[in-house]
C-alpha cells in the first residue's frame, strides 16, 4: 500500500470521527482553537453533543466572563 492510499484511509477516518464525536469536529475545522489540553472546551462540547441528542428542550451554559 503506498504512502497516498494510506493517507486517504486516515482522512476519512478522522471525518468519519468528526462526524459521530462533536469535539472531534470542532478540532477538524479549528485545531488551532480545540486542543486536548483545553478540558473546558471538551466539557462543553460533549455537554452539548449529549444535549442535541437527548429530549431536552433548554440548555443553560454557564461560564465566568473570559473562561479559557
Amino acid at each position: 500500500m503506498n504512502n497516498d492510499v494510506k493517507e486517504k484511509i486516515k482522512e476519512q477516518a478522522r471525518l468519519e470521527l468528526a462526524r459521530r464525536d462533536f469535539f472531534e469536529y470542532c478540532k477538524l475545522t479549528a485545531y488551532d482553537f480545540y486542543k486536548e489540553e483545553r478540558g473546558f472546551l471538551k466539557d462543553l462540547c460533549y455537554q452539548l453533543q449529549d444535549f442535541y441528542k437527548s429530549d431536552e428542550k433548554v440548555c443553560v451554559i454557564n461560564m465566568p466572563p473570559r473562561h479559557r
